[in-house]
């Protein structure tokens, strides 16, 4: 039995292997980030991910998160929500990855100013 490809069959493989070669290269592309920005009850704070710190937000409501930056990344220590995913997510460091604790209303995002400048 011979197996013949045709020529469909032959473009369908190779816009796969060119849609697989985009989405790897965008994905190389996320570089590491400069900052973790930090929103907690409306205001918005930028702490330099290259000075190891750690953080205790409190939140109008009495909740309270601990978030340590260490080593060029963010993770969040503590919390007093029920749930805890935002305890186990991993620790981020690149442009536009973020930890949401979405009880305590606690947002950390990753930003750099060089992705910044070249979005606009």
């Amino acid at each position: 039995m011979e197996i013949r490809i045709k020529k469909g069959d032959m473009i369908v493989i190779i816009l796969g292997l060119l849609i697989a070669g985009i989405v790897i290269w965008k994905a190389g592309r996320q570089g590491a980030g400069e900052y973790a920005v930090i929103t907690a009850d409306g205001k918005k704070e930028k702490y330099a991910l290259s000075q190891n710190k750690t953080l205790q937000i409190e939140t109008g409501n009495g909740e309270k998160n601990v978030v340590v930056i260490y080593n060029h990344e963010v993770y969040m220590k503590e919390a007093s929500c029920p749930d805890q995913i935002c305890v186990h997510h991993r620790p981020i460091s690149k442009n536009r990855e973020s930890i949401i604790c979405l009880p305590n209303e606690v947002y950390i995002e990753i930003e750099s100013e060089i992705e910044k400048e070249t979005d606009n």
